[in-house]
């Protein structure tokens, strides 16, 4: 679950019982070596949580998937899909906001995206201006959620797109 089932951990983990298979006349032996040998994959992953690697990984997943949403915005609001591109960019946003804060170990459930963003501030995780500027981003999120098509402009929705783009390079980089 922590790697994947296509990881190259999962894979160390049936070469070794691929290995150790080879001592089928010898059971005791098998179960020696495979317990040595897990024994020591367990260390492994042990010193990558107490390091921090593992969370180095979830922030490379939640990358992805707002990465993702960003490129379907960009291709919407390409496309002359602009409304679209605007849900799109802006429930990424919300999502990276919302990741971001809990990966520092910010409790954010339930709150609303100005919220999010006044606890991001209050932490110094955001600073004044750049605050400033996602507050103006809420303010086109409830445009795009409520539907206010005519309300919403294209640059204000490429410039959401060019944001969140930045915020992930910026804090959910390796």
């Amino acid at each position: 679950m922590l790697y994947g089932a296509t990881s190259s951990q999962v894979k160390v983990v049936k070469d070794i019982y691929n290995r150790v298979s080879d001592y089928k006349s010898r059971v005791d032996l098998m179960h020696m070596q495979l317990v040595q040998e897990l024994n020591g994959l367990l260390q492994s992953f042990k010193y990558e949580i107490e390091n921090g690697l593992i969370v180095s990984i979830q922030n490379e997943a939640r990358s992805e998937i707002i990465a993702d949403f960003i490129a379907f915005a960009k291709e919407a609001f390409d496309n002359g899909s602009k409304d679209v591109a605007a849900v799109l960019a802006c429930a990424a946003l919300e999502d990276c906001l919302k990741k971001y804060a809990e990966s520092k170990g910010i409790e954010i459930e339930n709150n609303t995206m100005s919220d999010v963003v006044n606890i991001l501030k209050s932490n110094s995780m955001l600073k004044s201006p750049e605050a400033k500027i996602v507050q103006s981003y809420v303010t086109l999120r409830n445009k795009a959620f409520h539907a206010d098509w005519d309300k919403i402009s294209g640059p204000e929705v490429n410039s959401v797109i060019g944001y969140v783009e930045n915020f992930l390079l910026t804090n959910f980089s390796g």
